[in-house]
């Protein structure tokens, strides 16, 4: 006899219960096991003569009972969880968790970066506009005075196009109208060519005559007038009379001698 049948059956005797012979005869346990139906049977109800009073029991209702049922609750499906959130243990479907696909995130295109334009001080100071229209005339008076932004039929130059023709050797002819004891390299000296009046003159004239013998000739050649600043009519009067002289390549350098000291370049002493 089974040592958990023995137990029961002197528990009983002790209680001074009736043993049904039966009791026993249909009791799903075999050989230890829980709840194994026999092959072909039906399961068997517990008997309502049989008290079950053990401490511990893994049904804690009273035996022969059925639970009464709300007909207005509705039974959950079993959904392999319990309150509290623990999950509910079965050894023999393993619980499979499946991974949650990645999504792939395309990075965004780097954008190529412009590198920012360092502020030229020096060009800053020789194009300065100070809003005075460009004319043709020449002007007569007051030479110390602010200057247009650009001269009609001619072309500005700055001092790193200006420098950049004198390391290139680029054949030019550089004319300093203001004069003084130092000048840019290789700059001719004259004065009168500034002068205000007229381009039926006898400075006119005599201009025509100098630049001619200057430039051997050619009119195409690169005509460059400077005097001191932009606040200078000088070599704006003096790039028109060029002009007028049928020159076709006249430059005037508006920055003139304090824009190319500005810049660190050489001067170098009149007439040298």
């Amino acid at each position: 006899m089974p040592f958990f049948k023995k137990r029961l059956i002197i528990l009983f005797a002790t209680m001074g219960l009736a043993i049904s012979p039966t009791a026993f005869a249909k009791d799903n346990f075999s050989d230890g096991s829980f709840g194994d139906d026999n092959a072909g049977g039906k399961p068997t109800k517990p008997s309502s003569d049989v008290v079950d009073n053990l401490d511990g029991s893994f049904d804690e209702k009273e035996p022969g009972q059925i639970p009464a049922q709300n007909p207005t609750e509705t039974t959950k499906p079993d959904d392999g969880f319990i309150e509290g959130g623990s999950f509910v243990e079965n050894e023999d479907t393993p619980i499979v968790v499946k991974p949650k696909p990645i999504k792939k995130v395309e990075p965004e295109p780097v954008k190529p970066v412009k590198p920012a334009k360092p502020h030229d001080p020096i060009l800053a100071y020789e194009m300065r506009d100070f809003g005075v229209r460009p004319v043709k005339v020449l002007r007569r008076q007051q030479m110390h005075a602010p200057t247009p932004t650009a001269i009609p039929s001619g072309r500005l130059i700055s001092t790193a196009q200006l420098f950049q023709a004198y390391k290139s050797n680029q054949q030019m002819v550089v004319i300093d109208v203001l004069g003084g004891s130092y000048t840019l390299p290789g700059s001719h000296v004259e004065q009168r060519v500034a002068y205000g009046g007229n381009y039926n003159d006898r400075i006119q004239q005599q201009t025509a005559a100098w630049l001619h013998q200057l430039s051997d000739g050619n009119r195409s050649v690169a005509i460059v007038m400077f005097c001191s600043d932009p606040m200078c009519w000088l070599s704006y009067n003096a790039s028109l009379r060029a002009i007028n002289a049928g020159f076709k390549n006249v430059f005037w350098y508006r920055g003139g001698k304090t824009a190319w000291q500005m810049a660190g370049h050489q001067m170098v002493p009149t007439g040298f």
